[in-house]
């Protein structure tokens, strides 16, 4: 197994797309059908992101096929907002997720932060508790009118 975690380029855009896409569709049970689409073209639009400043997104590779994306906004103000991490479903259950996780949070402090936050669905509390994260608080209707935790994690 040869995982390589790093900064997307524009040549993976489209590859990393269709990562997003399929994850989008077997994953995510808090947002309906109706709403994936919309997610994928408004919040999720690789293309759009790795264009746009301060918007960051890295992928994982796999034996050189992207199996991973991971992307945020920041570090702005010291502080790093993870938006998404995504893991093909085949690939999950390996630790790519905490890796992709754990080498974005190192590349934000080396960049200044001082913090990350994020907003998850309760399923994934237990993932980012065991990373660091702490629970702040429930957000009725948050993002695409899901019901997320807010996770704050202090980078020591």
């Amino acid at each position: 197994m040869n995982l390589v975690i790093r900064p997307i380029n524009e040549e993976e855009a489209e590859e990393a797309q269709r990562v997003a896409e399929s994850v989008m569709k077997s994953d995510f049970p808090e947002y309906d059908l109706v709403k994936k689409p919309r997610i994928l073209q408004e919040d999720l639009n690789i293309s759009d992101r790795i264009h746009t400043p301060l918007f960051v997104t890295w992928v994982a590779l796999m034996d050189g096929k992207i199996v991973g994306v991971i992307s945020g906004l920041g570090p702005v103000c010291e502080v790093l907002m993870i938006h998404w991490i995504i893991v093909k479903k085949e690939y999950q259950k390996q630790d790519i997720g905490r890796k992709m996780t754990t080498e974005f949070i190192a590349w934000a402090k080396e960049k200044g932060a001082n913090g990350v936050h994020l907003f998850s669905p309760d399923f994934n509390v237990p993932f980012y508790e065991k990373l660091g994260f702490e629970k702040v608080g429930l957000v009725r209707k948050s993002f695409w009118g899901a019901d997320d935790y807010f996770m704050n994690k202090v980078i020591e």
